[in-house]
Parts: C-alpha cells; sequence; structure tokens
C-alpha cells in the first residue's frame, strides 16, 4: 500500500499511525524523507580510509559519486591487478568537498572515462572524514534522460 517514491534527490516513504487511544480510529499519514541511495554509508572520520573495489568491466563514460565530505574524497582507477592507470591515480584526482547525490568526479579537471569502455578495472577511494552511499557510472546521455 505504502511505499518508497524518488522524488527529485531524495526519497519519500509514507507511513501511518494511531494518534489516539487504542482502537479509537483516529489516524494519521506520516512522510520521512531521506537522501537518494542514503539507506546505509561507508563513513571515514579523521583517519584516511580506503576502499578498493573488485575487478569489474568498466560501462560508461563518467563516474558519479553520491557523498557528503567535509574533509577529502579521492578516487583512483586501477588496471585489473591494481596498478594505478596513468591519469587516473589519486594524486590526479581533483579533490572532492561537497555534499551530492551525483558528483561528477574528475582529473585534473577532465572526466571522460570513455577510452576504458569495456577494459577490467578496480576503483580505490580514499576518504577522510567522508561519508560514501553509492557510485555509478553514468553515459550523458543517460543522464539526459533521467533530466527530462
Amino acid at each position: 500500500q505504502y511505499g518508497l517514491v524518488r522524488r527529485g534527490n531524495e526519497i519519500w516513504q509514507y507511513t501511518e499511525d494511531d494518534t489516539g487511544p487504542h482502537g479509537s480510529g483516529q489516524r494519521r499519514c506520516f512522510r520521512t524523507r531521506q537522501r537518494l541511495d542514503g539507506f546505509v554509508s561507508l563513513d571515514a572520520g579523521s583517519e584516511t580510509g580506503r576502499l578498493r573495489t573488485l575487478p569489474f568491466v568498466f560501462e560508461g563514460q563518467h563516474l558519479e559519486l553520491n557523498l557528503i565530505s567535509n574533509g577529502e574524497v579521492r578516487v583512483a582507477l586501477l588496471d585489473e591487478g591494481g596498478d594505478p592507470i596513468p591519469g587516473f591515480t589519486l594524486t590526479d584526482c581533483d579533490p572532492i568537498q561537497t555534499d551530492e547525490v551525483s558528483h561528477r568526479v574528475t582529473w585534473n579537471g577532465n572526466s571522460n572515462l570513455r577510452n576504458l569502455e569495456g577494459s577490467t578495472v578496480r576503483l580505490e577511494i580514499e576518504m577522510t572524514q567522508a561519508k560514501l552511499f553509492a557510485f555509478e557510472f553514468v553515459d550523458d546521455a543517460k543522464s539526459l534522460l533521467l533530466i527530462r
């Protein structure tokens, strides 16, 4: 009957509850809101933490993160063996300090990853004072469809 509803960058959930004495029939509808994909996060405090994914075949054009960063987040792309891909190292990554559900990651100002499509890669994410909710590889065409 009630479920999760996506509204922009939030998820809304409707519930109802008795507001009066048991059996009085006095019911109210409530709405809770949370950030998109905000059910769980990977958190880093004042000490730097790192996440490294298992190898996967890359598809897409850009990497987008859903995160809150009061410190700093950087992302590296690694080859299947775990070695950094030149131009996409942690040092090349432009520091991320934001609160966004779809922050596009850039390396030296460039976000285009099309030349890596079809390659087996790993992600390495380095975080300090940050929460990572999700990451997604997207195409410009898919992003445009979501906006409409």
